[in-house]
């Protein structure tokens, strides 16, 4: 009798106190819905920088290995879950230099090895974004 009562009154406590809660989807922004996107997106990232090779105009080298790398973006939203940015990136990998035929020197006459300091800045667009699995799609393009 008593456990009967107890189910009874949290059954009551449980229906009598429930409402909806829209804590975990975006409020009606600009754009109504289930949200709008911000404005403007900024991010920090820490990644992988895959290595490149650089021959400049004398026939030499320059080997640039493989490092981390810091990025910040900004991006302002232009549609809905579309966006355009700048992106810009600092690593400091090793660097391999072989001086070609124009390009040796008595300092360095078969290779040199060094740290380099590499920034990048990068224009992109992005698409995709919103609840669940989705694909999305970035393009950039830059110079290093």
């Amino acid at each position: 009798m008593r456990y009967g009562i107890a189910v009874t009154t949290l059954f009551a406590c449980v229906a009598l106190g429930a409402t909806t809660s829209a804590a975990q989807f975006p409020r009606g922004g600009r754009g109504g819905g289930l949200g709008s996107d911000p404005d403007y997106w900024v991010g920090l990232d820490y990644g992988y920088q895959g290595g490149m090779t650089v021959f400049d105009a004398s026939g030499s080298e320059w080997a640039i290995g493989y490092t981390s790398q810091i990025r910040a973006t900004i991006a302002k939203t232009i549609a809905r879950e579309v966006s355009v940015g700048l992106a810009v990136g600092f690593s400091t990998p090793t660097l391999n230099y072989y001086p070609g035929a124009l390009g040796s020197t008595f300092s360095c006459p078969v290779q040199c090895t060094a740290k380099a300091d590499v920034t990048q800045w990068l224009a992109f667009l992005h698409s995709g974004s919103g609840l669940g699995f989705h694909p999305v799609y970035s393009i950039e393009a830059g110079i290093t």
